[in-house]
């Protein structure tokens, strides 16, 4: 009986074609992670390829610019430690919308798969600090009040304020066009609360000023 042996050659794919397909998958899921699952539904070549090309998984989002999915393999200490150098990086608390590469190794869904949310992150961060287990090089802020001041508070300002702009003197009523905000006089990165007397009255062109003296 004829035996049929089919012989493929295996054609070698070069790297950037490897990067180019996960950096399309990322984009058709509108997503900056990809797992292997996600990239064998959707990817031209089995999750198998960038594997074996880059050394792992993660080497393989690395190269093609994308952020490492959750990985159980990771140390608490390493992602800690990672927040850490974003924080002296940013010369504050970094938000999770900011925890994305290249500014940090680790995207926040990193974080929240590991410890439950973005605030629970921040709280394991401030137990390693006390335990010692990071440089004390970074002050931790805890807040009494939320950032963001009420429409009732902002207008307990502008009317203490005679609905003027603290540092010009401008006005709405005589200078059209002026638009009056509400800004921490103790920055709020620096730990001034949402109270009023913490609060005061610019207009827009000096509360931009101010904010980038600050900078």
């Amino acid at each position: 009986m004829q035996k049929f042996v089919v012989h493929f050659r295996r054609r070698f794919i070069p790297d950037e074609e490897l990067i180019q397909d996960l950096k399309r998958v990322a984009k058709k899921l509108k997503k900056n992670c990809v797992s292997r699952v996600e990239y064998d539904e959707h990817g031209r070549f089995s999750s198998d390829t960038p594997f074996d090309r880059f050394g792992s998984w993660h080497k393989a989002l690395e190269a093609a610019g994308l952020q490492i999915c959750c990985n159980w393999r990771i140390p608490d200490e390493e992602l800690l430690k990672n927040i850490q150098d974003c924080w002296l990086k940013l010369g504050r608390q970094p938000n999770c919308h900011e925890m994305k590469r290249p500014f940090s190794r680790y995207g926040a869904n990193t974080y929240i798969a590991r410890f439950g949310s973005w605030r629970q992150t921040l709280e394991r961060f401030v137990q390693f600090l006390r335990k010692g287990k990071l440089k004390k090089s970074v002050k931790v802020i805890t807040h009494r009040t939320s950032r963001i001041a009420s429409a009732r508070m902002r207008l307990a300002v502008m009317q203490r304020d005679n609905f003027r702009c603290r540092l010009c003197g401008r006005s709405p009523s005589q200078n059209p066009g002026i638009s009056l905000q509400v800004d921490h006089i103790r920055p709020w990165s620096e730990g001034g609360e949402t109270v009023l007397d913490n609060l005061q009255t610019l207009c827009s062109a000096c509360n931009a000023g101010k904010s980038n003296s600050q900078i």
